[in-house]
C-alpha cells in the first residue's frame, strides 16, 4: 500500500485555497471548511467501506485517508488565513 505524502498534501491544500481565492474571489470561514472536510470523510469511508478489501486494509486505507486529509486542510486552512 502507498504511504502518503504529507508535504504534497499540504501543499495541495495551499494550492487549492489560491485556486479558490484567485478563481472563486471568496475566503471560506474555517467552519465551513470543517464541515466539508467532515461531509468528506464520512463519504471517503463510505466509499472504502464498499471495496473489496480485508478489514485490515480498509482500516489503513481509512488511515491513510485521514492523513492525506489533515495534512490538505492543514494547507488550506493556512493558505486562507495566514496570509
Amino acid at each position: 500500500m502507498k504511504t502518503v505524502n504529507l508535504i504534497k498534501a499540504y501543499s495541495d491544500g495551499i494550492q487549492m485555497a489560491e485556486w479558490v481565492a484567485k478563481y472563486c474571489h471568496i475566503t471560506p470561514s474555517e467552519q465551513l471548511i470543517d464541515a466539508v472536510k467532515e461531509l468528506a470523510t464520512k463519504t471517503k469511508e463510505a466509499e472504502i467501506d464498499h471495496m473489496l478489501l480485508s478489514a485490515y486494509e480498509k482500516e489503513e486505507q481509512k488511515r491513510q485517508w485521514k492523513l492525506w486529509r489533515d495534512s490538505a486542510i492543514g494547507g488550506l486552512k493556512d493558505g486562507f488565513f495566514c496570509r
